[in-house]
């Protein structure tokens, strides 16, 4: 895995005016508070992390119809069969399906297009959750694609898992990706964390890990680019080269390990932000609750 001058040149050529610093972004305490979480953690509990989803969204026996304005060769109005026609695989899939379910899948399916195409539903059902508009921008992803979307997911793949992968490669995905209507940076990424090897995987970069690298650092760093954006596709590479440079130096084998414990810290954050809203009894009362299901 390239990462260093490299990466930068990468990213600068992908979009030259879109360039930003994120190690000035960021305050230096980010490391150590990345140090202490991976001190922490149970590492098994990473990978089974699970996503609950609405079945009776998910599950179709009509399609959907296509609301947008015509692009990536969807028509206004037309029916999203595609997804609809996977319907039955939805509905095997159990009610909360955890990392772990997805890479299983994955692992099982690299050398086989309808396979990835699966995966890349499975991944995308897991990263929308209970997301009441996941369903409708799946279809989109899909019947944009067209009947070749195995085939594309394939190059990804292969992409992805080269021996001397080069930022190149990992820009070439990244865009391929991008070029579905509705899939942005944040849910490119979660596929490409999915079909990456453990070694070198992929960091999702979403709202999540963008908020809490906020909380580490300055928001207002306008003088470098402006603030970080988990919907600009540009920034994807500053933040995918800090979580690089982050785990050789915490001696962290799988990058997405960082995405994880970001995630897990700012929702932590945004709980106790939420239980210090409350009145005192109230916190009280919750407090209790808690120490009693630990101790069960």
């Amino acid at each position: 895995m390239q990462v260093g001058p490299g990466a930068d040149a990468t990213f600068t050529a992908f979009h030259p005016k879109e360039a930003f610093d994120l190690e000035v972004y960021v305050a230096t305490k980010a490391l150590d508070d990345l140090r202490a979480l991976s001190q922490a953690v149970d590492k098994g509990e990473y990978l089974q992390q699970a996503s609950k989803w609405q079945r009776k969204l998910w599950v179709r026996s009509s399609p959907l119809v296509y609301k947008g304005k015509g692009k990536q060769r969807v028509e206004k109005g037309k029916g999203l069969e595609r997804f609809s026609e996977l319907s039955s695989f939805i509905d095997e899939q159990p009610n909360a399906i955890s990392r772990a379910d997805v890479f299983t899948h994955m692992q099982g399916a690299r050398d086989d297009p309808k396979g990835l195409e699966l995966g890349f539903v499975l991944a995308m059902m897991w990263g929308f959750g209970l997301t009441r508009y996941g369903p409708y921008r799946t279809s989109v992803m899909l019947e944009s694609a067209g009947s070749e979307f195995g085939s594309q997911l394939s190059e990804v793949v292969e992409l992805l898992n080269r021996k001397a992968r080069s930022d190149e490669d990992v820009a070439d995905a990244y865009k391929k990706l991008l070029k579905l209507e509705q899939c942005g940076p944040a849910f490119a990424t979660k596929f490409m964390y999915f079909a990456s090897p453990e070694t070198a995987r992929i960091p999702i970069f979403d709202s999540q890990v963008v908020a809490w690298l906020g909380s580490e650092g300055r928001k207002d760093s306008t003088k470098y680019g402006g603030r970080l954006s988990a919907g600009n596709p540009h920034h994807f590479f500053e933040y995918y080269k800090f979580c690089a440079e982050a785990s050789q130096q915490l001696g962290i084998t799988d990058i997405g390990l960082l995405e994880y414990l970001m995630f897990i810290d700012q929702n932590a954050a945004r709980l106790v932000s939420d239980i210090e809203s409350l009145p005192k009894w109230m916190q009280k009362r919750l407090a209790i609750d808690y120490l009693e299901t630990l101790i069960r």
